[in-house]
């Protein structure tokens, strides 16, 4: 067995003083692998080979869904390994825990609770209902989750999961029960919870108040909210499991323009741990043996039998396939095939069949339809005989262009300049131009058109708009290589360390970071302009830190480093239709950007300018190439598009790297010194190449063999590395033959999924753990042996290094202080009566915690920070228009809940949307991975700077209804916080009187004394009830009520009180360390306060205003005595179980 130590979740060391043995007890996050030994006969050698189950007498789904290991250790000495190995597995993983205790075992006797028997029983119970029956798989994916099932308090009960799979089904709706089985899914996975208990508890959340997730606002297909994208169910398989999720959100495509998407299963492949398949890492014909009868055969769930249907390229190079059930209206797999057009032609060439069936499932930000007044022409492509001009190049007139670009998120007065279309067939890019009689048309060239169709709809993939343009590593290795100078690329990385290691401690600087990520919605200058403070303010601070390490991670891992906006842009490439450039000059005119990163109206030229241009990825010298920018008049419309002659020897584009002008996004710099002196190197020959064709006409299994040799064949990362490193430790470098060799290898694995033909690593260039690799290229797990790089990358990458150890240092130094570590409201912000809109914050932060974590469940994103600042590895093409939606969203919900308020009132709402995040802070419902959720006044930023400008000029007229803390509310407080104490200590003790005399030593005047306990502890509560109320006096606020007005400071007090006492706990080493008598003393009533944190709240008939103290609190005394008595039975029942 192979186990990785990235996958490994926990380790716990079980002391057990009967036996002589101990044992090792983790749990995994993936599957390990299993191999068995074999002996070949013909030499009598031995070989392991890989396995995907135990053998006929297990559980065959035992390796792929139970996570869980324990193993004997005869060996005493063996447990200092352990020890060593808990160090690397934190290493490799950041949540690793290690653990040191005993374990109650219990044997199960039957093999009622196998998954294969658990997925037989939801497919009985469920039979004729799809979604609930898809729901309860994505719940019940483990093992790990039927055992909390199956055992609760310690006794097993295999009754147990059908009682829960029969109570869930009583739940009314569909709706309600995927939402329900969702949120359960989420909890389970981020917390160990009794799931029967918390299911009840999310079933009896009030449905009303309950939000819509972004899978119910329009079910599967189209979403109400927004019509440019969908929802579609997801899974992984691996060889040893398939896993189900909640659906996610991903842009319309023509697939899902005529499919029911509810018929529809986005498939991931991927190996054991949780590694994408690949030939490098993977035991290719093992995985062949597992895999590809799976996606033969299809997935089979309830009633519905999935069938491979097919998926783009960039979905396949992710390992993604669509698969399809046949629907209500009858469409397959088989008859969407034949509905899309006529593929006739590639019947017998696999590779290009796939790749021109899979344009129906290009992923587009909006659909434009035609109507009758608009005309589609069809040209022929400018050649010379040898190579096309205009490949994948048309026009569409300016009057259609302009009836296109409302239905796009742009900036208002931007009126883009080019297009990225699918229609049908066709693929390319339309450049608007004026058309001699205004007509509504588009003009498609023979490029374009990749094989008829019917469509009426015209899909927007991209358009041209200013994008910033950055370094990366082979970029640099080959500018470096053309003499440009070391000092230049240092000085550069020196600047961006420098501005780095200064945005933990001064503003400036954190701005300046924070504006190297725009986010659209969330204007960073605004916020600066308004005296927000990125280092104080909570959320700000959290996107600060997340950008910071985002941006360490950038440099160190890529060199990805920003050219500045009057410097370098990327562009789309488009072709000159008015023939005017020649051979050697380009076109390009950039607009200007604001502070935040949004363009003007202010255009410029490149006139009579030397540019350097190139296009991602870059491999040989020649990939890079320098051309004269000139002002050419007939094209001054074309803005933010790099515009290239359509005449001469051989077309620009296809000098790099071999591309063309379907879609296509160029690199261009200039007025800098990056650009690099002397001549343009030749370029390289990308000869096209071509499998032979089938002898028969492909089907379905030609298909799915073909997509796995894809999947496991895909060699394009390797050899990408490979060449980086060779250039790097070749004397000649990229001039190397061997460099030379590969970068025409890349050429040929790029285009492997369009034509079928893979170049093939020679022995010599596949790395082995015997290669020594430059230190830039190391792994985060260091699993290579690595040595000092002396070329530019080597200088850069330790530079990073270096900064990143000073940063996460002084960031570890900062938070060192207790104070820096503890979130807090700025005191300007949360206004005196806030609480007069406590109710409607309250449901909008439900509302809020709800949507955002199925965001972020639904997306695979980690942090709430991540989330609102659009920052984070991986991110897909649909992520930023399904946040777009969540900013529109809230300041909708705040635009309900202000109306018909006066400009005062909404200062005091939006206040308190601020203030009920901290409010809420500490409830497990209001946070995500264990971290509070703060994010949700600044999807209304506007309303958030207008606060902070009210505030700095203290113009609010605050409401004179409003009440605040007295003194008779600390004393009532306080008593009844000392009879909840005296309660605890009968139920425990046994003593309920706190009269005992007690003896302390007095460091400071160096005497002993002594004091009764019943004072000592009165004196403590009472001086931390003052404490509260001066820090919290503006958030304690609150809004007479003359049935509940004392009742409600009351309840407030105790919960604060409460929430401190349970800190203690939370601190208890550092208490014991700084030896803090007075809160040590009160430990014993920490660890149960949580059990009573809100509980005051839930009083039926809470004293009244008319009543005397002594009836207030004989009302109290009967309550807490209720709640005590309750919690105690509880407990009890515990005890009893276990």
């Amino acid at each position: 067995m192979e186990i990785s130590f990235s996958s490994i979740q926990f380790l716990l060391i079980e002391i057990d003083c009967s036996s002589p043995t101990n044992a090792v007890c983790f749990e995994l996050n993936s599957a390990p692998y299993l191999f068995i030994e074999k002996t070949f006969r013909s030499n009598d050698r031995t070989k392991w080979i890989r396995t995907k189950d135990l053998g006929q007498q297990f559980d065959s789904h035992l390796i792929g869904y139970a996570f869980g290991y324990r193993i004997l250790l005869n060996d005493p000495n063996t447990l200092h390994s352990i020890i060593k190995l808990s160090y690397l597995c934190k290493e490799r993983n950041r949540n690793f825990a290690f653990y040191i205790g005993r374990i109650d075992r219990i044997k199960i006797k039957n093999d009622q609770c196998t998954m294969g028997r658990l997925l037989t029983n939801v497919d009985r119970i469920f039979s004729n209902n799809f979604a609930r029956n898809y729901a309860c798989r994505v719940v019940l994916k483990s093992y790990r989750i039927v055992d909390r099932i199956i055992c609760r308090h310690g006794i097993l009960n295999d009754n147990n999961i059908n009682d829960f799979l029969q109570n869930i089904k009583q739940l009314e709706s569909d709706q309600l029960f995927e939402d329900c089985l969702y949120e359960l899914d989420f909890k389970s996975s981020n917390t160990v919870i009794d799931l029967i208990t918390e299911f009840d508890h999310i079933v009896h959340t009030d449905d009303k108040n309950r939000p819509k997730r972004i899978s119910e606002q329009g079910h599967y297909g189209q979403t109400e909210q927004n019509n440019h994208y969908v929802i579609m169910r997801r899974a992984i398989m691996t060889p040893t499991r398939l896993k189900f999720f909640r659906p996610t959100a991903c842009l319309r495509s023509r697939f899902s323009n005529i499919a029911n998407l509810d018929y529809a299963l986005r498939l991931t492949l991927s190996e054991d741990n949780n590694r994408m398949l690949n030939g490098a890492f993977t035991n290719t014909e093992f995985v062949k043996e597992c895999i590809m009868p799976r996606l033969l055969a299809g997935i089979r769930i309830a009633d519905r039998h999935y069938e491979f249907l097919g998926s783009s390229s960039s979905q396949m190079r992710d390992c993604g396939i669509v698969f399809y059930a046949c629907d209500d209206k009858n469409q397959t797999a088989e008859s969407i095939r034949n509905l899309v057009g006529n593929l006739s032609i590639f019947k017998r060439k696999v590779a290009k069949y796939i790749a021109r069936f899979g344009l129906i499932f290009s992923q587009a930000i909006a659909y434009y339809h035609f109507d009758q007044s608009e005309m589609i022409y069809r040209c022929g492509d400018l050649t010379n005989g040898s190579f096309i001009f205009s490949d994948g190049g048309g026009i569409i007139s300016n009057n259609l262009a302009k009836k296109i670009v409302p239905l796009l998120d742009t900036h208002p007065d931007y009126f883009p300049s080019a297009f990225q279309i699918r229609y049908g067939g066709c693929k390319g890019m339309l450049v608007r131009y004026d058309s001699n009689d205004d007509k509504d048309m588009i003009m498609f060239r023979e490029s374009m058109i990749k094989y008829q169709a019917d469509d009426d709809a015209l899909g927007i993939l991209k358009f041209s708009a200013p994008r910033s343009v950055y370094l990366n590593r082979p970029l640099i290795q080959i500018l470096h290589e053309q003499q440009v100078p070391a000092q230049v690329f240092y000085t550069i990385i020196t600047e961006s360390t420098e501005s780095l290691s200064k945005s933990l401690m001064f503003e400036s600087n954190a701005y300046e970071l924070m504006q190297l990520y725009h986010q659209r919605n969330l204007s960073y200058s605004k916020l600066h302009k308004a005296d927000f403070s990125f280092l104080n303010e909570p959320f700000l601070r959290r996107i600060l830190n997340h950008l910071l390490f985002y941006r360490l991670d950038e440099l160190k891992r890529k060199a990805r480093i920003k050219v500045p906006a009057t410097n370098g842009r990327t562009a789309f490439g488009v072709m000159d239709e008015t023939h005017q450039l020649n051979p050697g000059e380009v076109f390009f005119q950039y607009c200007h950007l604001d502070d935040d990163g949004l363009p003007t109206e202010k255009l410029v030229i490149l006139q009579d300018q030397q540019v350097m241009v190139t296009k991602f990825p870059c491999l040989s010298l020649g990939d890079v190439r320098k051309f004269r920018a000139v002002n050419v008049k007939g094209l001054e419309h074309i803005v933010d598009c790099l515009v290239f002659p359509a005449k001469g020897q051989r077309p620009h584009a296809d000098e790099m790297g071999g591309s063309d002008l379907d879609g296509d996004e160029y690199a261009i710099f200039w007025g800098t010194n990056l650009i690099f002196p002397g001549s343009n190197y030749r370029p390289m020959d990308f000869p096209s190449q071509q499998s032979p064709e089938s002898e028969q006409d492909i089907v379905i299994e030609d298909i799915v063999k073909f997509y796995c040799d894809f999947l496991i064949g895909n060699n394009i990362g390797l050899v990408a590395n490979c060449h980086l490193m060779l250039s790097d430790f070749h004397p000649k470098g990229l001039a190397s033959k061997e460099c030379l060799d590969l970068a025409a290898k890349y050429s040929v694995s790029l285009d492997f999924q369009k034509n079928g033909v893979n170049a093939k690593m020679e022995a010599k260039f596949i790395p082995d753990s015997s290669w020594i690799r430059p230190d830039f290229m190391v792994k985060r797990n260091g699993e290579f042996d690595v040595y000092l790089s002396t070329k530019i990358l080597g200088i850069i990458h330790r530079h990073c290094s270096l900064m990143e150890d000073v940063i996460r240092a002084s960031n570890t130094y900062l938070l060192a202080n207790q104070e820096n570590r503890l979130e807090k409201p700025n005191p300007d912000l949360v206004l005196n009566c806030w609480r007069l809109f406590e109710q409607e914050a309250t449901k909008a932060f439900d509302h809020y915690c709800h949507l955002v974590i199925d965001h972020m469940e639904m997306l695979d994103i980690e942090s709430e920070a991540a989330l609102i600042s659009n920052v984070y590895e991986n991110r897909n093409d649909v992520a930023t228009t399904v946040l777009n939606d969540l900013f529109i969203h809230f300041q909708s919900m705040f635009e309900q809940q202000a109306r018909g308020k006066s400009d005062d009132e909404r200062l005091l709402l939006i206040s308190a949307w601020y203030a009920i995040c901290f409010q809420r802070s500490d409830h497990i419902r209001y946070r995500y991975h264990d971290e509070p959720l703060f994010g949700m006044p600044f999807l209304v930023p506007n309303e958030m700077i207008n606060l902070m400008k009210n505030v700095k000029k203290s113009i609010i007229a605050i409401p004179v209804t409003c009440k605040t803390i007295e003194s008779e509310h600390i004393e009532m407080t306080c008593l009844i916080i000392m009879f909840w104490m005296d309660q605890l200590n009968g139920v425990f003790t046994g003593n309920a009187n706190l009269r005992k005399k007690l003896k302390i030593f007095n460091r400071q005047s160096k005497r002993w004394y002594q004091i009764i306990e019943h004072r000592l502890i009165k004196q403590l509560i009472h001086k931390r009830l003052i404490t509260i109320v001066d820090e919290y006096q503006r958030i304690l606020t609150v809004i007479p009520n003359e049935q509940t007005d004392h009742h409600q400071v009351i309840a407030i007090l105790f919960n604060q009180y409460l929430l401190y006492l349970y800190g203690l706990y939370n601190h208890l080493e550092t208490l014991i360390a700084n030896a803090d008598l007075e809160q040590i003393f009160l430990l014993k009533y920490s660890i149960l306060a949580v059990n009573f944190i809100e509980k005051l709240n839930h009083m039926e008939n809470p004293p009244k205003d008319m009543t005397t103290q002594r009836e207030k609190m004989f009302q109290y005394k009967l309550f807490l005595r209720l709640l005590i008595r309750n919690f105690r039975l509880e407990t009890q029942g515990c005890e009893t179980k276990n």
